[in-house]
């Protein structure tokens, strides 16, 4: 029962991913908290920590302003790279999230001490179905949903990686009502 309930999940999860990566909806943007939105992914993506030793690190400014954005939709950007980062880190890392101010942009910045990307495949990584995870294991589109949704934001994400060092992941919001 506890494997047929694990692949539901599964299947229920890859066809929500199937049906937002396809549909790519238009943003529904409300003034919204990012420091509150983070704590939130955060709390998301702890039950995939399990009993691995990995450390989550917040350093988020407290003057930043709500920004306009679709909550749901960032949720579920920063969900995806999060998810990620956990998933990078053999036995024992961190995961560090800050936050910045960068003239009129929000700057969320997810740094991990996992395994690294390799050069060769890093401009790859955000293309739908890629993943260098086992099958079963990912679908390869948690990132390419999350460079679609920071894109119809106006925003972008960028990624700095090396082997056997770690990953930063950096999104850039415009904190303005005029973004996308």
């Amino acid at each position: 029962i506890e494997t047929i309930i694990k692949n539901a999940d599964r299947c229920a999860r890859i066809t929500k991913d199937l049906l937002t990566y396809s549909r790519q909806s238009p943003p529904r943007k409300e003034m919204t908290p990012v420091n509150i939105l983070i704590d939130d992914a955060v709390n998301a993506v702890t039950h995939h920590i399990n009993s691995r030793d990995i450390k989550i690190n917040k350093e988020l400014r407290a003057d930043l302003t709500d920004i306009y954005i679709d909550p749901l939709q960032i949720s579920q950007a920063l969900n995806n790279i999060l998810r990620n980062a956990v998933q990078s880190i053999d036995n024992s890392g961190s995961i560090t999230i800050e936050t910045l101010l960068s003239g009129d942009m929000v700057e969320i910045v997810i740094t991990d001490t996992g395994c690294g990307i390799d050069e060769d495949i890093r401009g790859r990584i955000f293309d739908p179905f890629f993943t260098t995870k086992a099958v079963g294991e990912g679908t390869g589109l948690g990132l390419a949903i999350s460079y679609g949704i920071i894109q119809n934001h106006g925003g972008e994400i960028t990624v700095e990686s090396k082997k056997g060092y770690g990953s930063i992941f950096r999104v850039r919001l415009p904190m303005g009502e005029n973004n996308g």
